[in-house]
């Protein structure tokens, strides 16, 4: 998996890719067969190119198939070959620079060549968390690395953006809400939320100034402040994005970028003429500081049915056996997510901007054009659901639908196989919640 290089800075102690390590990672495969249908590997090399073979080849393995179908065991191996190859930088290599950080002589530090090889091992401890997920005890043991990493090494300066707070738009570019949800001003019961929720022919609804109580909507840990932001992810963060309108188009690509580099060039910038989105990606397991910011809301342990399922390891009614699924949404203006569905319930939070949200009911399926059953958008509409083609897609046009506008602090909830629509109207974050 390709790498960013980072930018240049004048700071001496930031990584400098000018400049080639001879610390090869490339592994040099010897012999390979097939026996009884099962790769076997002969392989020399050092330490630390054994460890990068076995990590592209499970990567590979993962990467081929869809994550529910990947055996659980390629997560594990790829997790445990990044965590060694970290390890054998900070107690190989980097063990003179490690025990001087912890005696206190930080002058011998700051080399360069040190910084960059610090740097390649934060990328590699990033990819455990967004390849694999880190299972089990090692994202705890990878978020104490890194965090180690960043402090003898510097890895994490602070930025100054120019403008930090862009997230309001005009009150005239307001899309007219000609059908609008029902909506609840004030926190409402987990009874009533669960009664709701569990009735045959539920609606989506908001909950008005549901989670204002949030450090995220704080003045000092406020997530409109992108400098916050960049300061509680990490500068030289991994995360990776989406280029292009939206995923349905064929020139749609996904790539991985620094946390800041995303924000100075796809948010900021008024030059990116590509549509970048940092969507559906758990930036909580990579910034414990960022998960502490807010709190998954009572409502998500309200279905009673879907948990018993949960602990008995069985699907529940919507498929879901890891608890709740959180992920961040963050992008620019315009960012759009297509017409499509899930199968949990989804409690979809807004933490700072501002969204456009189109809903149809799942008795429409048919008529809202998805993509062939047999392909990986089969839960996705062929339809712009904003600006439909009337001659195109003429049925989809007739059909009874729900909108809104989703504001800071409201929360909106989702049934399974919902359809639904994003839009930003400006620059947005937002967390998704599947339960």
């Amino acid at each position: 998996m390709d790498l960013p290089r980072p930018k240049n800075t004048s700071n001496e102690s930031q990584p400098n890719t000018t400049k080639k390590t001879e610390y090869n990672l490339e592994s040099q495969t010897t012999k390979s067969r097939k026996k009884e249908n099962q790769d076997i590997f002969c392989v020399n090399g050092s330490v630390p190119e054994l460890l990068e073979f076995v990590k592209d080849y499970s990567e590979s393995k993962i990467s081929s198939q869809t994550y529910t179908t990947v055996n659980k065991n390629w997560f594990f191996i790829y997790s445990n070959s990044c965590i060694l190859n970290s390890l054998f930088f900070l107690f190989g290599d980097g063990w003179k620079c490690t025990i001087n950080y912890y005696n206190g002589h930080t002058e011998n530090i700051y080399n360069k060549e040190t910084s960059l090889l610090a740097l390649n091992v934060l990328n590699i401890l990033d990819l455990t968390v967004i390849v694999a997920g880190a299972p089990e005890w090692r994202l705890e043991f990878c978020q104490k690395m890194i965090e180690t990493i960043e402090s003898i090494f510097s890895l994490n300066p602070k930025l100054s953006f120019l403008d930090t707070n862009n997230t309001t738009i005009p009150t005239n570019e307001y899309p007219i809400i000609r059908n609008p949800l029902k909506q609840y001003e004030n926190q409402i019961s987990l009874q009533e939320f669960s009664n709701l929720i569990q009735d045959e022919f539920c609606e989506p609804f908001i909950i008005k100034n549901a989670t204002n109580h949030w450090p995220a909507f704080s003045k000092n840990n406020s997530w409109n402040n992108l400098e916050y932001l960049c300061s509680a992810v990490g500068y030289y963060r991994l995360v990776p994005i989406e280029i292009g309108n939206n995923y349905t188009e064929s020139t749609w690509s996904q790539k991985l970028v620094y946390f800041s580099e995303y924000l100075e060039d796809c948010i900021l910038s008024k030059s990116n003429n590509k549509t970048s989105y940092l969507a559906q990606h758990n930036l909580f397991k990579q910034s414990r500081k960022l998960s502490n910011d807010f709190n998954i809301p009572d409502y998500c342990y309200t279905d009673a049915k879907c948990f018993e399922r949960c602990k008995n390891k069985f699907n529940s009614c919507c498929g879901n056996v890891e608890d709740v699924i959180i992920n961040a949404w963050i992008g620019p203006k315009n960012t759009v997510t297509p017409l499509h569905y899930d199968t949990f319930h989804n409690l979809f939070c807004q933490v700072a901007g501002y969204k456009y949200v189109k809903l149809l009911s799942h008795k429409f399926s048919s008529q809202v054009y998805p993509y062939d059953p047999s392909t990986m958008l089969s839960n996705t509409s062929q339809v712009d659901a904003e600006f439909p083609n009337l001659e195109k897609h003429s049925e989809f046009c007739s059909l009874p639908f729900l909108e809104c506008i989703l504001s800071p602090g409201d929360l909106l909830y989702i049934p399974p196989k919902y359809w639904h629509y994003l839009r930003s109207l400006s620059v947005s974050t937002s967390i998704s919640m599947w339960f």
